[in-house]
């Protein structure tokens, strides 16, 4: 999701922000960035690129080349790592976006709301450096930043927005923002979590005046692009007008909702009840594999009342759906009551006899992107606090009325349980949670378990001052033999951020030697996080934070 995420942070910089601020004779903050849209209307063209890192949250870095003209006329060109993104062109009336790795375009006016569809279409991220609100901003300083080897007078311009704080480097004389750096924390796909993120904005290679070809804005598609009419299947139903916005006219009203709409959305619930697939005579002379991602929703009493497939191929997709119809849920609840609700699932489809090639799993890419800007919508209108996230586990895990594998569900369920219990505050059940993950026998992932359960037991103890011990669980943590999130991901380093605040360097960078002997494939992030360890800096781990 990481590619996901930095797309939706290019796409909304470009509509959001573009080149920021507008010069005032006096340097007031709010003034110069609410007029940033108004910069580059004095120049009849405009050039420029744009880079940006966001350090250890992503591990890649973009860069947008930006052409366009006072009459709306724009080209961007986006590059991610050394991986293609995306080409955006606009004739001043119909903008048109082609994504190479979709090897889609799709064609808007320009009078649609872009920041609104490419938000809901990439998981409602949000660009760091963005000024949204710019009633709190204020001028800190002033500045001589350099850019292509001249030397510009700029202000220093500071804003908030909810968790973030951005620095905009503004130049006095032409009334561009150079450079931002914002800092703080932001929401990541897939996860109600937030993570922080230390996002770096610059532009070079700035020119104005000078002649375009009319040919630039003209967007020819390439052989083997589709056209379609949103880039993710149901991109454009998720845009819901906020309850605070004018009523719109009767024949356009939404019907309010019904009572066997979904009140809750609750990720990855535990059938007490499941059917396996079967699979198709079609599918299996075709030797079609994988699997197929199913967003569901259960009634008061914990059966299936709706399936909708998200991803795989469409000759799995109806056996899924039959399959999970026949399901069975514990029920959600809300204030005491069992609700209608959102959950989903994953059907795998295998023939042990014809094991897949490589060549026969064909990666689902639009519709993962799809069902991921879909969970990331639910998440958002239906959030859930921590506390409600640990009262949903527990009560998932209470197997009373099931005679299913109660213990395989537990030992399933207790590094959720720990960690959920932690962001909740509730310490006691952390600590005892994290206790009966480590002394489980037949655990089925025994290393993730070692890892997650001293890392919690480390975090409890400096809750409750022993700096001490919590620095021994951050050690015996790293004693694992890994798994596959840790092998891939790298582990969570909540409790090594937490020991770094508190001074305590020395026992930190013996735990990123230690993690080295199973996260071979992040020696360089080690590397770098030491480093930076070594040197002082400040460190924002990203998504590590999460995993």
């Amino acid at each position: 999701m990481r590619v996901v995420s930095l797309l939706a942070v290019a796409l909304l910089t470009l509509f959001e922000q573009r080149i920021p601020a507008f010069a005032q004779q006096s340097p007031d903050g709010s003034a110069l960035l609410k007029h940033s849209a108004e910069a580059l209307k004095s120049y009849r063209t405009y050039q420029y690129t744009q880079a940006t890192s966001t350090g250890e949250a992503t591990g890649m870095d973009l860069t947008m080349k930006v052409q366009g003209t006072n009459a709306g006329k724009m080209r961007v060109e986006m590059t991610i790592g050394s991986m293609g993104g995306a080409t955006i062109i606009s004739d001043g009336e119909n903008t048109w976006t082609y994504m190479a790795m979709l090897k889609r375009y799709m064609k808007m006016a320009d009078g649609d709301d872009a920041t609104a569809i490419f938000g809901a279409g990439f998981g409602n991220a949000k660009m760091p450096g963005a000024a949204e609100s710019n009633a709190n901003a204020k001028v800190l300083r002033s500045e001589v930043l350099e850019v292509d080897g001249q030397p510009h007078d700029c202000w220093v311009v500071e804003s908030r927005e909810d968790e973030m704080t951005t620095a905009h480097w503004i130049d006095k004389t032409l009334g561009l923002g150079l450079k931002s750096v914002a800092s703080g924390k932001t929401s990541v796909p897939l996860s109600e979590n937030r993570v922080e993120i230390h996002a770096t904005t610059t532009f070079h290679s700035i020119r104005f005046d000078e002649p375009l070809a009319d040919s630039l804005f003209v967007f020819t598609p390439p052989p083997d692009a589709k056209e379609v009419d949103e880039l993710f299947p149901g991109m454009k139903a998720m845009l819901a007008k906020p309850a605070d916005s004018p009523t719109p006219a009767k024949s356009s009203v939404v019907p309010p909702p019904t009572a066997t709409d979904p009140q809750a959305y609750v990720p990855n619930l535990n059938p007490i009840k499941q059917q396996e697939p079967v699979y198709p005579d079609a599918a299996r002379q075709k030797n079609v594999h994988g699997m197929v991602q199913i967003l569901i929703t259960i009634d008061p009493t914990g059966n299936v009342l709706r399936t909708e497939p998200l991803t795989g191929a469409d000759v799995l997709r109806q056996p899924a759906a039959d399959a999970v119809q026949q399901w069975k849920f514990r029920p959600v609840i809300r204030d005491g009551h069992p609700v209608y609700a959102y959950t989903e699932a994953t059907v795998f489809f295998m023939d042990r006899d014809h094991p897949a090639k490589q060549a026969d799993l064909q990666p689902d890419v639009a519709g993962e992107m799809a069902a991921a800007a879909r969970m990331a919508s639910l998440s958002e209108r239906m959030p859930r606090s921590p506390r409600q996230i640990l009262a949903d586990l527990e009560h998932d895990l209470d197997r009373s009325d099931d005679d299913g594998p109660a213990g395989m569900s537990r030992a399933f369920a207790l590094p959720q349980l720990a960690k959920a219990a932690l962001n909740a505050d509730a310490f006691d059940k952390a600590a005892s949670y994290a206790t009966e993950l480590l002394q489980l026998r037949d655990n089925h992932d025994r290393g993730q378990a070692v890892h997650d359960g001293n890392m919690v037991l480390g975090v409890v103890s400096l809750r409750q001052g022993n700096v001490v011990q919590a620095k021994h669980y951050l050690l015996e943590s790293a004693k694992t033999t890994g798994s596959p999130v840790l092998n891939s991901f790298g582990p969570n380093m909540r409790l090594a951020k937490e020991l770094l605040e508190k001074g305590e360097r020395d026992a930190v960078l013996e735990y990123f030697d230690a993690c080295r002997a199973f996260w071979k494939l992040g020696a360089g992030q080690l590397d770098a996080w030491s480093a930076a360890v070594r040197e002082g800096r400040t460190l924002s781990f990203g998504a590590n934070l999460v995993y």
